[in-house]
């Protein structure tokens, strides 16, 4: 991804410490799919990390509308996530923000 951008982006959001001094306290990663089912591109959100101390201040509320905002930029048709089952307070504000739960379930097969 930071080498070829058509595999995706990161959004990094900082926290100024000072007039020339920061640090990062959250990101998340943007990639697109092609839907073959819909004919158009989702944007997937992947690597969401949000440091401890800054939750529930709306960080990723605002990366999420960020994230919006691109996806209807480039004529996405809509945003996905994965989200582990038991993390309720992720799942919590996922829908806080207008995203539902589908009635899929992930499978894998893991080689290592």
């Amino acid at each position: 991804v930071l080498q070829d951008p058509l595999k995706g982006e990161y959004l990094v959001a900082e926290k100024m410490q000072g007039a020339s001094d920061s640090a990062s306290v959250g990101c998340l990663l943007l990639q697109r799919e092609w839907s073959d089912w819909r004919n158009g591109h989702f944007e997937w959100i992947h690597s969401v990390y949000i440091d401890k101390h800054q939750r529930r201040h709306g960080l990723f509320r605002w990366m999420y509308e960020f994230a919006t905002a691109r996806a209807r930029t480039r004529g996405g048709l809509g945003l996905r996530l994965y989200v582990d089952k038991k993390n309720s307070a992720a799942r919590m504000t996922y829908s806080a923000l207008g995203m539902n739960d589908q009635h899929y379930d992930l499978f894998e097969k893991v080689f290592y």
